[in-house]
């Protein structure tokens, strides 16, 4: 978990370092994650998903949720220690097709509420879409 920490970190440096920079770092969704995951969405192929961090979003993140980028690199343990899990359906903006996204809730000590979204794409990721405070 530790190396998957790192990289993240590694990943959001150089997205924020480099406009043109566009790579993903890749991880299996936690067991956990996967379970609740089918309570709400009702998909019983959630372990074909992999999870997905990627350069485009991590500069989305900044750009509207500046404070909360280091928290990226805990996205991992978020997944995998989260308070609680609801489905999420929006239109996209120009599209205007249905994004159904998991939110991942993690309550902190100083109860501090993180907010993970994640979107499902039709690639079977589940790719981080936002990460802010509630």
């Amino acid at each position: 978990m530790e190396d998957l920490h790192e990289a993240i970190c590694i990943l959001v440096t150089k997205s924020l370092s480099d406009n043109q920079f566009v790579d993903s770092v890749l991880f299996p969704l936690p067991i956990r994650a996967r379970e609740e995951i089918i309570k709400v969405l009702y998909i019983y192929k959630i372990d074909e998903y992999i999870c997905e961090i990627n350069s485009h979003d991590i500069r989305h993140v900044n750009r509207g949720h500046e404070d909360e980028i280091e928290y990226i690199c805990e996205i991992p343990k978020i997944l995998s220690k989260f308070t609680k899990i609801e489905k999420s359906i929006t239109n996209h903006p120009k599209t205007r097709k249905l994004i159904i996204s998991v939110v991942f809730y993690k309550k902190y000590d100083d109860k501090t509420v993180k907010l993970v979204k994640v979107n499902l794409t039709k690639e079977k990721r589940l790719r981080l879409k936002t990460i802010f405070v509630k």
